[in-house]
């Protein structure tokens, strides 16, 4: 999580949020996104479209 913070201790807060992240050279989703594709696989899929664009 990107944070601020000094020392693993000290208190974070998340105002950002990676859909999805390259991790040894595979793309894989957060684990929000994938919850969010086992409950409605379009809806999720086109917010990851609408991200992909604003990135753009």
């Amino acid at each position: 999580m990107p944070t601020n913070a000094s020392y693993q201790e000290d208190v974070k807060l998340c105002r950002s949020f990676f859909p999805s992240m390259t991790v040894n050279g595979k793309k894989e989703l957060a684990f929000g996104v994938q919850i969010a594709m086992l409950y409605d696989s379009v809806k999720a899929k086109n917010f990851l479209l609408v991200i992909k664009k604003r990135k753009s």
